[in-house]
């Protein structure tokens, strides 16, 4: 006889006391953290529209992500993330509000969305979402698509003393289809984003959704140091270096492998107050603790989930890495900011917009050691 146990963990969750309105209001803001739409505790796996296996980001995940974008809008720090956009008021007009969702989704090939209501890209505040029966202003919007609607999950992000409303649209069902509200001969159209604005697809645009285009995959910041400073070889020693050390949590976007070409990628370090700015010729991501000295033209790197070349990082799983970079330094008369910005834009293989981590690093001269002060002037550090 065969006796299985099954234990099942139960975690009681108090239920919220609080109203959609109050969380608005801001009032309760601070104790407003709702319980979590998505009870599962790993993410959940479904397919895109093309067939390929992918996981959908739990509530956490989704309002981790929002939370930093807002942080970096209200510092004045680059927003990048063109799968995401971000509207300071709901959107009044439900069928161009159709149409922007339409042709944002299909424009990212099967990818998810974001939209963040309440926060003002131009103006860099967060004033918070108004109060809108979300169900209501759904099915307005649902009634001008045809046929099939995108799946929408809406999460109250409470920020400082406010709140707002991220919604995040899936893309599997793509292409998909508006009507068209003018009425006429063509009743029926497939939007299409470009930029900041949406047009009809073209023929071409509609032959990208037949090709599969390979999942972004998200970068986690763990730590990070920048330094400045001689280079510490003997026959060197009047030159000047920058150094680059990013340790990040790979987040594979689907089950392919990722390549990552060098060559289509970039790193940049900047201050806006000292109007400073260092490019990285030379970068690498790399296994976790592997020194930048084993990579040779002969050689390549692999540890489980990621392996590099001098041409390319090459990502099969879930893993730590570290990107190292290295830029020629012009003068140790500079001006040291307190603060700088780290910017990646990673462009993996038949992507169409790039993978962007970015962090915000701070003067840490204070911890420079005996031993590296005779050829360090400065040192940043990232400090979550």
């Amino acid at each position: 006889m065969c006796v299985i146990f099954v234990v099942y963990s139960i975690a009681k969750q108090e239920s919220s006391a609080y109203s959609y309105a109050e969380l608005l209001d801001g009032a309760t803001v601070d104790a407003a953290m709702r319980p979590l739409q998505d009870s599962t505790e790993g993410a959940r796996r479904r397919t895109d529209g093309l067939g390929r296996g992918v996981i959908m980001p739990r509530s956490i995940d989704i309002e981790a992500r929002v939370l930093t974008m807002l942080r970096n809008l209200v510092a004045g720090y680059p927003v990048e993330d063109a799968r995401a956009e971000m509207k300071a008021k709901w959107p009044d007009d439900p069928s161009r509000a159709a149409r922007r969702i339409a042709g944002h989704a299909n424009a990212f090939g099967g990818e998810d969305i974001l939209w963040i209501i309440g926060a003002d890209e131009k103006s860099r505040t967060v004033a918070g979402a108004d109060h809108v029966e979300f169900s209501a202003w759904w099915r307005g919007v649902q009634a001008h698509f045809s046929e099939i609607t995108p799946q929408v999950t809406d999460i109250i992000v409470p920020f400082e003393q406010t709140a707002v409303v991220a919604l995040l649209f899936s893309g599997e069902r793509i292409p998909y289809v508006v009507k068209n509200a003018a009425g006429g001969a063509v009743s029926l159209e497939v939007p299409w984003r470009e930029g900041t604005h949406t047009r009809s697809s073209r023929r071409s645009d509609l032959i990208q959704l037949l090709v599969p285009r390979q999942a972004i995959p998200e970068f986690e910041v763990l730590s990070c140091e920048l330094t400045f400073g001689r280079v510490r070889d003997r026959e060197e020693s009047d030159k000047l270096s920058w150094t680059l050390y990013l340790n990040v949590y790979i987040k594979p976007g689907g089950e392919y492998t990722t390549v990552i070409p060098y060559h289509e990628s970039s790193v940049e370090v900047s201050s806006q107050v000292e109007g400073l700015s260092v490019t990285f010729e030379d970068f690498k991501l790399r296994p976790r603790n592997q020194l930048p000295q084993s990579i040779s033209a002969s050689s390549h790197l692999r540890k489980w989930g990621i392996e590099t070349t001098l041409d390319e990082a090459i990502i099969t799983a879930p893993c730590r890495s570290t990107l190292y970079g290295t830029a020629k330094g012009e003068s140790a008369d500079i001006a040291l900011p307190t603060e700088m910005t780290v910017t990646a834009r990673l462009l993996p293989f038949r992507a169409n917009v790039p993978a962007v981590i970015t962090a915000t690093l701070v003067l840490a001269n204070d911890t420079i050691t005996a031993y590296d002060q005779p050829y360090m002037i400065g040192k940043w550090i990232y400090t979550p």
